[in-house]
């Protein structure tokens, strides 16, 4: 974005701009979203988003998946989508998903003020459970993987000796397989036992749960120690070390830590730990580095902010990058040296073209130079509560011809935006993205389609986020009546491809179809 332009559309937006408000039906909120300043409507909010999806190692999307991030809670639709708010700029931003009969997942973000991040997980399903006496112990065995609790070495959460009967799992990964590699947890590196960040690959992981009957956890006592088996991936068979240190993952601040050490007997390694979570087999490696640059195609080669570039070892098969690149768009990441590896760049469900090549001799850099990204102009996201069930994303678009185009989820594609998810069951997210502005005014509304309730009661919420401008805001204002009411949150006038105005309605009108492009359309 040229800094130009931004300077002339805030102050276009905090200074000159007419914020209109609509004429309406009866029902209008004369005060605008319960009677706000419509100003506040124009002017971007200093925190970050984060959004994805979630599915299962298979690739099929999961509804109702917890997302954790934050402090804050939310779940997926049923096609999988997320939407998290008002997240602050971090580096490391940890993010858990949880859903019965899965392993939790955790990626880390690093979220940017005014940007949407995008993070994908897969979850693995948990593997059968074992029942067993707590107070005898048990050797439990899957898929090669053993593990060896001994007598009175369990304890519950409140730290009191559990003797019961309990259940675990044991869910063992090949990380030389896609679907291992989809598993793993956090990021391919660990803070190792003096604290320095060591890149590595992971050779075999597995995770152990003990759990009570009644499906509390169960840890080992001060003092105790099990016995681990893990498995060597097939594709690390051929070089794996005789010795590795251990690690283990901590899903709360997202980091694999080094502790202990397996030593090589046959196809597996063999260890002791003091306590249950993931656990890793890994070796460091040879590192050097890959430089570029991603910058937008659409907009002469401007920099892109926030994209995230992934390095995929191709022998190893581990992924690594950087989760944001900064205001230059460029980034510096480390890979292994010497061996071929796959390179893109992702932003808003936009994917560069793969590039491959073989990395660097060890402590060297390879530039790729720059990387072209078409980035999104505009996503816009809608939440809300239980009731109504259905609410429906709408978006009117400027065609060259008399007609306008529509978005909405009877025509989920037109004139270059798409609506990426429909939610029908209450909550969200709802997302249209908008891939190349035309010249003219988009107007964005929301629709009660179906269920009980109405929008001002809905605990609506939209988030816009614009590239290069930042994120704007609304909630539902007063004075719906319920079904077939239309929300009109914002136009949005571009010209040349950029976004020039921006101006906040935040009116409610009644009785209008869907299918009813007028009822969507600025007049």
């Amino acid at each position: 974005m040229h800094k130009y332009f931004f300077t002339t559309l805030q102050a276009l937006l905090l200074v000159g701009a007419s914020l209109t408000l609509i004429s309406c039906s009866k029902s209008q909120d004369s005060g605008g979203s319960d009677g706000k300043d419509l100003k506040q409507f124009t002017t971007p909010q200093s925190y970050a988003l984060v959004v994805g999806t979630v599915r299962d190692l298979d690739g099929r999307a999961l509804d109702g998946v917890k997302v954790e991030v934050n402090g804050q809670d939310v779940a997926t639709n049923t096609q999988g989508y997320f939407a998290a708010s008002r997240i602050p700029e971090a580096e490391r931003m940890v993010v858990t998903f949880k859903k019965d009969g899965f392993i939790p997942q955790t990626k880390v973000v690093h979220t940017r003020i005014g940007q949407s991040s995008r993070i994908d997980a897969n979850l693995a399903p948990r593997s059968a459970e074992i029942s067993f006496n707590a107070g005898t112990g048990v050797v439990a065995t899957q898929g090669g993987a053993v593990i060896s609790i001994p007598t009175n070495a369990l304890q519950t959460p409140d730290g009191e000796l559990y003797t019961g009967e309990a259940k675990i799992s044991v869910t063992v990964f090949d990380p030389t397989t896609e679907r291992g590699i989809l598993a793993f947890p956090g990021r391919f590196e660990g803070l190792a036992a003096d604290g320095q960040v060591i890149p590595f690959r992971s050779l075999g992981f597995l995770d152990v749960t003990p759990v009570t009957v009644d499906g509390r956890p169960l840890q080992l006592r001060a003092g105790a120690q099990a016995d681990l088996t893990v498995p060597i991936g097939q594709g690390a068979l051929e070089n794996a070390p005789p010795t590795l240190p251990l690690w283990f993952f901590n899903p709360q601040d997202g980091h694999w830590h080094e502790e202990g050490v397996g030593v090589k007997t046959g196809n597996v390694y063999n260890g002791k730990i003091s306590h249950f979570s993931i656990w890793n087999c890994d070796v460091g490696y040879r590192r050097s580095y890959v430089i570029g640059r991603v910058v937008n195609c659409s907009e002469d080669g401007q920099p892109v902010m926030g994209a995230r570039v992934t390095i995929q070892n191709v022998r190893a098969g581990w992924t690594s990058g950087e989760d944001s690149t900064p205001a230059d768009g460029r980034f510096r990441i480390p890979v292994n040296a010497d061996e071929p590896v796959n390179l893109w760049a992702e932003k808003g469900g936009q994917k560069s073209r793969v590039m491959s090549f073989t990395a660097a001799p060890r402590d060297q850099v390879y530039d790729v130079g720059d990387i072209c990204l078409g980035v999104p102009r505009v996503q816009i996201v809608l939440s809300w509560g239980p009731r109504p069930l259905d609410l429906d994303a709408h978006l009117t678009i400027p065609n060259s011809t008399s007609n306008r185009g529509h978005v909405y989820f009877s025509r989920k594609n037109d004139s270059n935006a798409q609506l990426d998810t429909d939610a029908t069951r209450g909550f969200g997210p709802e997302m249209i993205t908008v891939f190349k502005l035309h010249d003219g005014v988009y107007r964005y509304s929301v629709h009660h389609f179906a269920g009980d309730g109405q929008i001002s009661s809905s605990k609506a919420y939209v988030h816009m986020t614009i590239d290069g401008l930042g994120i704007f805001e609304m909630n539902a204002p007063g004075g719906s009546l319920g079904k077939n009411d239309v929300w009109a949150l914002w136009d949005i006038e571009a010209k040349n491809g950029r976004v020039t105005r921006l101006t906040a309605l935040a009116t409610v009108e009644n009785a209008k179809k869907a299918s009813d492009v007028t009822a969507f359309s600025p007049r």
